[in-house]
């Protein structure tokens, strides 16, 4: 019987698992997951995965060729998850006046950020693990190219002054999802200091959001002010 392939990831959520093979494939990958975050990668072995799978080492051996194949496997299903919440770009910006763009573009931060916690918070957690891993990169490309294309289109209508949209929009979304990963590090606490600097989330998206658009703000008339 062949080896399955470690790279195979036709896992995609709602698709019908049609062997026994793909649900063991999966079991295998929920248990690692779970166990990579308790315990953390280095702490985390083969022979627990392959217990906790109720399983031989041996087998989980046929579907993934090493630990760090399964670290990798259970990272991409992760972001396959996520893939759906990236696709925001045109469809759902079109029309959208810069200060809407670039609310939606926050709300989107935080919905891909909490959609998936737990495997944000393993790559928080294992960060050295993805050095240089390209998969990431390309995630926040991603987010990042749908904002700035937008915002291109702004600074060609006059509505938007002219910048470096990439890095206006790498900015932006760094400024936003730093709020979330200092709530999911640090827990609510984090956000709401103490009773005379409290922080609600909402209020900190928009102060966010109203100075990213002022920060764009072109020298016009008030009445035909685009933000």
């Amino acid at each position: 019987m062949a080896t399955p392939d470690p790279n195979n990831r036709d896992l995609t959520p709602g698709r019908e698992l049609t062997s026994d093979g793909n649900r063991r494939r999966l079991d295998i990958l929920h248990t690692a997951r779970e166990l990579f975050l308790e315990l953390g990668y280095h702490s985390t072995t083969t022979r627990k995965i392959a217990q906790a799978a109720d399983i031989s080492e041996a087998l989980l051996y046929r579907y993934f060729l090493s630990k760090r194949h399964l670290f990798d496997a259970v990272i991409q299903d992760g972001l396959d998850h996520l893939q759906p919440y990236l696709q925001f770009g045109a469809p759902r910006l079109a029309g959208l006046r810069l200060r809407e763009t670039l609310e939606a573009a926050a709300y989107t931060t935080i919905e891909i950020g909490r959609r998936d916690k737990d495997i944000i918070d393993l790559m928080v957690a294992e960060s050295r693990m993805l050095v240089g891993d390209r998969r990431i990169a390309n995630l926040l490309n991603q987010l990042c190219r749908s904002i700035a294309d937008r915002i291109d289109i702004f600074i060609a209508e006059g509505l938007a002054r002219p910048c470096n949209t990439n890095a206006f929009a790498l900015q932006f979304i760094g400024a936003i999802a730093s709020i979330d990963l200092m709530h999911s590090l640090f827990g609510e606490n984090s956000l709401q200091g103490n009773s005379e600097m409290g922080i609600d989330i909402h209020e900190y998206l928009r102060e966010a959001v109203d100075n990213a658009a002022a920060s764009l703000r072109p020298e016009v008339n008030p009445a035909q002010d685009p933000i």
